[in-house]
C-alpha cells in the first residue's frame, strides 16, 4: 500500500457499505419491510416496549444482562411464540408476544422503562 492510496481492504468495505445501503434502500420502498412488520404483527399482536434497553445507554455488561435476563425469563415462562426488535426510534427494544397473558407478565416482570444507574444520570 502505498501513502494516500486506500487498501484493498478499505476498498472492500467501502463497496460493501455503499451495496448494503443500495439493498435497503430496495427493500424500503418495495414495501418488503412493511409486509414483514404485518406479517410479525398478525403473529404477534401483543407489544411489549423497553424504553432505554440500549447498549450506548447502559453500556456493555449491564445491557447484556438485562438482554440475558428477559431470554432466561422468555424461555422459562412463555407459552407461545415470541419475536423481538428494536424501537424505530433506536430508544430501546420492543418484545412481541402470540399470547396476551405471556405479554402481560413479561411487562408485569421488566415493566416498560430500563433506567440508567443512579451514579450515570
Amino acid at each position: 500500500m502505498r501513502f494516500g492510496w486506500p487498501s484493498e481492504q478499505s476498498q472492500w468495505r467501502a463497496q460493501a457499505r455503499h451495496f448494503y445501503k443500495y439493498e435497503m434502500r430496495i427493500i424500503e420502498t418495495s414495501g418488503i419491510a412493511e409486509r414483514v412488520r404485518a406479517e410479525r404483527l398478525a403473529k404477534h399482536p401483543h407489544q411489549v416496549e423497553q424504553h432505554g434497553l440500549m447498549w450506548h445507554a447502559l453500556g456493555d455488561d449491564r445491557f447484556r444482562a438485562e438482554l440475558d435476563e428477559r431470554r432466561r425469563w422468555i424461555e422459562q415462562h412463555r407459552s407461545a411464540s415470541f419475536a423481538f426488535d428494536t424501537l424505530p426510534d433506536g430508544g430501546g427494544r420492543v418484545y412481541f408476544f402470540a399470547d396476551q397473558d405471556d405479554a402481560f407478565h413479561f411487562k408485569m416482570r421488566f415493566g416498560g422503562r430500563v433506567d440508567r444507574p443512579v451514579g450515570d444520570r
